[in-house]
């Protein structure tokens, strides 16, 4: 449902009325050119079956008159008398050869009505008929613009807005509204400029402030974004909008309990844009939930963490018990039940998390990670063949998610079925060939299958895209050791202690490797690193 256009001083209707003040009642001397001294015809129909069809008559002063009434109707949101009055000069306009040139203003005057009462697919039409009779309009495109930001069409709406300012670059309209449209699009550094003209002409617009300290957090201008996002709070304190975007910034700097407060005054702020409706800030409470998660994921306070991940779950009972069964809901409900699991799982509640994302699941049989997250707690649970299914069934949905893959894989490990965890790894390549992880877990399945060529194939590659991952080179020296290569063995262990020098076994590998080279000075040196660095982590364990 389109919310109806809010128009205020500066906002399209204004120059709407401009252009129709300019062709038609400013100019009395043109209009009255183009009507003649008739009176302009609109066909009625006659009653009963044998009446004459009459003509109505309407003078050029009427005709001005309903402009003037449609604009004011428009101004006041009495959007039924606006359409009335469009309706009807639209039908007089098409009769009318030498006043089709009226079209576009009375075809956007009556698109704008059709937006006010919600009637989206009509007001798309009048639009698109005011650009065909002009293609350049520039009131039918801000206007057009605007209704499908509203509707979650930006890059249709960004295109308006770019060919509206190559009329007019100074239209503050065009201006604010491109910018929203990038940021909606995720181009935060492009949207800054047209924001910023916005702002240089109307400095209390608390919305353009939002967005623009949206797009500056985008870019990592945390300082600029934090001072917009207070002028916009400054302006217009109770806008829910504007604390949810202030969590997003705070969230981006990682300051969890903060952006958490902040998601909590949106929600005490939030107001439904459709008026009369109860429907709750669904998207706080699951972002406030999903925020608490990763705060109890970062934090190294156990209590803390437990804090946090009940809070999160609080959050998600708080919704379900804001929505009603309603088929309407299902899709929240969704995300909720989804969004429980999560919590319960990062808790180690595997059981009650594998409830929770299977009735996400039956609300949402297409929610992929529902099935992945639910075969990573069967996994834990040890019911591998679960785990692979769900696995799988994740796969299919989003198949080009190499995470689904690689998991099928460890499970298959997991049982000893290596032969079908290399295929499964290979499935998560064939869907990123830069996926390190499937690279690794290949090489450990061709060793424990003795192929140990194919083993050093795949850690060569985990290197060439991971280069300082010290890890990559230790799992390939022992693969050189399989192959009786000492030398190559030593250097790859050795590679492995310069990028991380705290691995005691690194150094027994290296020690082990130099021995059977004759460099049993070097090899002793290595020996006594690893017992040094084995007796610091005993006592610091103490």
């Amino acid at each position: 449902m389109v919310a109806p256009l809010r128009f205020s001083g500066r906002v399209v209707v204004l120059v709407f009325l401009s252009l129709a003040a300019a062709l038609l009642w400013a100019n009395g001397s043109k209009a009255q050119d183009l009507f003649g001294s008739d009176p302009v015809t609109e066909p009625v129909a006659g009653e009963g079956d044998v009446a004459p069809q009459q003509q109505q008559q309407l003078t050029t002063e009427d005709v001005q008159r309903m402009l003037k009434e449609g604009e004011e109707a428009l101004k006041t949101g009495d959007f039924e008398t606006a359409l009335a009055r469009y309706d009807l000069l639209v039908r007089v306009f098409k009769q009318q050869l030498q006043t089709q040139v009226f079209l576009p203003i009375v075809y956007t005057g009556r698109g704008m009505a059709y937006v006010g009462l919600e009637d989206t697919e009509a007001a798309l039409a009048d639009f698109r008929e005011a650009l065909n009779q002009e293609p350049n309009h520039m009131p039918a495109l801000v206007a057009r613009g605007k209704l499908y930001l509203d509707n979650g069409a930006s890059d249709l709406a960004m295109a308006d807005f770019q060919l509206a300012l190559e009329q007019d670059r100074r239209s503050v309209e065009a201006q604010f509204g491109l910018g929203k449209a990038l940021v909606a699009l995720g181009g935060p550094q492009q949207a800054i400029k047209p924001l910023t003209a916005a702002l240089a002409a109307d400095d209390n617009n608390a919305e353009a402030y939002r967005l623009r300290a949206q797009a500056y957090s985008g870019i990592g201008k945390n300082k600029e974004a934090n001072e917009d996002i207070e002028k916009s709070l400054s302006i217009d304190p109770d806008n829910y909008e504007s604390y949810f975007a202030l969590a997003t910034i705070l969230l981006r700097e990682e300051k969890y309990d903060e952006a958490a407060q902040a998601l909590e005054d949106a929600i005490q702020r939030y107001k439904p844009k459709v008026e009369g409706s109860e429907e709750p800030f669904s998207q706080g409470y699951l972002t406030k939930a999903a925020v608490l998660l990763e705060a109890a994921k970062k934090s190294t306070d156990l209590e803390a963490k437990a804090v946090a991940y009940e809070g999160a779950l609080a959050e998600c009972d708080k919704l379900l018990a804001l929505i009603d069964d309603s088929p309407i809901y299902a899709q929240i409900r969704a995300a909720v039940e989804f969004r429980r699991g999560v919590a319960l799982r990062l808790m180690g509640r595997y059981g009650d998390a594998i409830t929770a994302f299977t009735e996400a699941i039956n609300l949402n049989p297409d929610l992929a990670e529902a099935y992945f997250r639910r075969g990573i707690c069967f996994y834990y649970m040890n019911e591998d063949a679960l785990a692979v299914a769900d696995f799988k069934h994740a796969g299919n949905i989003e198949y080009l998610d190499p995470r689904t893959r690689l998991w099928e894989g460890f499970a298959y490990a997991k049982m000893g079925e290596y032969n079908e965890a290399i295929r499964s790894y290979g499935l998560a390549l064939a869907e990123s060939d830069r996926y390190v992880p499937a690279y690794v877990n290949r090489g450990l399945a061709y060793l424990m299958l003795g192929e140990n060529k194919k083993a050093l194939a795949d850690f060569n590659a985990a290197i060439r895209l991971e280069p300082s991952e010290w890890t990559h080179y230790f799992k390939r020296g022992e693969v050189y050791k399989r192959l009786g290569e000492q030398q190559k063995a030593a250097d790859s262990f050795i590679n492995a202690i310069r990028l991380d020098g705290h691995y005691p076994p690194a150094y027994r590998h290296a020690a082990d490797a130099l021995d059977s080279l004759g460099r049993r000075d070097l090899a002793a040196e290595y020996r006594n690193k690893a017992d040094e660095l084995e007796a610091e982590q005993r006592k610091a364990t103490q």
